[in-house]
């Protein structure tokens, strides 16, 4: 009786352990997958002020070493009105997070340049956007997830407008 509980009480120290060092050490390969909710600040003139809830950007960050990740993004915005000429958006770009540490099981800082591309319907030309900023991770579910807050300065080259963003975010680990 006691061989079974013991022999029990190993494995399941062992699928633990296992989970806590993936979590920490390999993350090369995983996959982020998350979205963010957005406030921006535009800074020139006319101001403004513009909040996104639930965020309609979708990212994978994907890990190439334990402390960067590539993290393509899309996002696509269609309106019709009744009477009305309708139009749609999309929005491609990348970021590269570079992390302080390896270890998803622990609060992270990260820096994440970033450079988007918006087009669409309307006869409008594309619209390139370049920026940086710098965010926290905050881990649960044992390094499995993390919630994502960012403070961002972007540049947007058609309008030459400098905005000032804050983002807060939810991802899920691949492994």
């Amino acid at each position: 009786m006691r061989h079974p509980r013991l022999a029990a009480l190993v494995v399941l120290t062992a699928i633990l352990s296992a989970s806590t060092a993936s979590a920490q050490g390999a993350n090369v390969g995983a996959w982020e997958i998350g979205t963010d909710a957005q406030v921006t600040l535009g800074l020139d003139d006319p101001m403004f002020l513009a909040v996104q809830i639930p965020g309609g950007m979708v990212r994978a960050g994907y890990f190439t070493s334990p402390t960067v990740s590539i993290e393509p993004l899309f996002r696509w915005l269609s309106v019709a009105q009744k009477e009305q000429e309708g139009f749609s958006s999309y929005t491609i770009g990348v970021g590269v997070l570079f992390h302080r540490s390896a270890d998803r099981t622990r609060r992270q800082v990260y820096l994440r340049p970033f450079l988007t591309l918006t087009d669409g319907s309307g006869g409008g030309s594309g619209v390139m956007t370049i920026g940086g900023g710098l965010g926290l991770k905050r881990p649960f579910f044992g390094g499995r997830a993390t919630s994502r807050g960012e403070v961002n300065v972007s540049y947007n080259e058609a309008s030459e407008a400098l905005s000032l963003n804050g983002l807060f975010g939810l991802s899920i680990y691949s492994k």
